[in-house]
């Protein structure tokens, strides 16, 4: 989660705010998300919610965004005041639970150092507006799909799903800048010749089937290339370019279609 928040707070400064080894040795230190992201239930994501506000109450705030069918809340968490806003969501499929626990990672790491210069800077660059755990009735069974039998990722043009309602209600009210597509890739996915399994696949979005580069794509294009020299040293040669190909009714692409860029992050 930091390798995704801090490259866009750099911007084209050329700050190096904290090493990639100096974020892992933190993250190995201070972690708070589970060995076992699939056990992390909704409950459990309500609890830490909850949680973070009263310890940090002039850093984060709290809103109910809708429920799913099953009468769940959907929740939103903003953090920071600068001029570049983010909207990062996951778990949109109910059986991708690793983004949901290392966003809880994110908040921790701005709550204890948030008087570090590089949590500074990323505070005041960034609006972070965060929605963990998109779809908890697919989460509560561990399946891909909401309680309606839909795939939500499937949802941006009919939206016949709450939570995919929410998630576009959110994104046409903030209007931001950059998006975040929080998923996980198959355990089966490689990279390179020969193929090493792929830790994590990067993706900036596209908008249609020619897959135009807009300047907003160029942008998600340079986040993705920040994002990968971070993470190299981490899992050398195991970093894939997912498939970049037009899915009409997906979000990522709609919500780059309406006019904020996506990058797809799907971790292994």
């Amino acid at each position: 989660a930091l390798a995704v928040c801090l490259p866009v707070a750099v911007g084209s400064q050329g700050e190096q705010p904290i090493s990639p080894h100096e974020l892992g040795r933190i993250w190995d230190a201070e972690h708070v998300s589970p060995p076992l992201p699939p056990l992390v239930d909704h409950p459990e994501v309500v609890r830490r919610l909850t949680a973070i506000v009263p310890d940090a109450p002039d850093l984060f705030t709290l809103e109910k965004i809708g429920e799913s069918i099953e009468g769940r809340s959907i929740n939103y968490v903003r953090a920071g005041d600068g001029p570049l806003s983010v909207l990062l969501w996951s778990q949109m499929h109910g059986d991708e639970s690793t983004a949901t626990s290392a966003l809880f990672d994110l908040f921790d790491y701005l709550r204890r150092h948030r008087q570090d210069p590089a949590v500074t800077r990323l505070l005041s660059r960034l609006t972070l507006h965060v929605v963990p755990m998109l779809n908890p009735d697919g989460a509560e069974r561990f399946e891909r799909r909401n309680a309606q039998s839909i795939d939500v990722n499937r949802d941006a043009l009919r939206l016949q799903t709450p939570e995919g309602r929410a998630l576009k209600s959110l994104r046409d009210r903030l209007n931001p800048r950059v998006g975040f597509n929080l998923h996980n890739q198959s355990w089966r996915t490689s990279v390179g010749s020969p193929p090493k399994p792929a830790s994590i696949s990067l993706l900036s979005v596209a908008y249609d089937e020619a897959r135009t580069e807009s300047a907003g794509r160029k942008l998600t294009k340079q986040i993705c290339a920040v994002i990968r020299d971070a993470l190299e040293p981490f899992a050398p040669g195991q970093i894939g370019r997912y498939d970049d190909e037009f899915e009409v009714r997906a979000f990522g692409d709609n919500i780059t279609l309406w006019g904020t860029p996506v990058v797809l992050i799907e971790t292994g």
